[in-house]
């Protein structure tokens, strides 16, 4: 099954008892899910994480902006579901979690090595001074 999130191609393949979804950057499984449910869910959790975005990330270019929502969308679907939560609709207080700065440091740390930290502070619609803190205390906790 194929899925159609603004310019992203989403393909979403059944594995026995599973669903395997997969983009141009992700791929990840989904025990005991089905095709028709986690297409629906996906759909509408990403149109909620980029609505969220979409008003404090003015300086990204869109197919970035889509393809980091995508992965923000699954990274914490992903976390729902191997924690056993049933009910997989994310919030507002997803999208202020440090989880969810993982996965943009990550995005422009892979895509620009030199502009990464500046890119992010613009998806996080916040000044680089703060940007910089909250990664340095992602590498603080990580490094625990």
């Amino acid at each position: 099954m194929n899925l159609r999130l603004n310019a992203l191609q989403i393909r979403l393949r059944k594995e026995g008892r599973n669903v395997r979804i997969v983009s141009g950057l992700d791929n990840a499984i989904f025990p005991e899910r089905n095709l028709v449910e986690m297409n629906q869910i996906l759909q509408e959790n990403f149109n909620f994480v980029r609505a969220y975005f979409e008003g404090i990330s003015m300086k990204i270019d869109v197919q970035e902006l889509d393809e980091i929502c995508f992965s923000i969308t699954l990274d914490h679907l992903y976390t729902y579901n191997v924690s056993g939560q049933k009910e997989m609709r994310l919030s507002q207080r997803d999208m202020e979690h440090p989880q969810t700065d993982d996965v943009i440091f990550a995005y422009f740390k892979k895509k620009y090595s030199k502009q990464w930290l500046q890119k992010s502070a613009d998806m996080l619609g916040v000044d680089l001074a703060e940007c910089k803190k909250r990664y340095e205390a992602r590498e603080e906790f990580m490094d625990r």
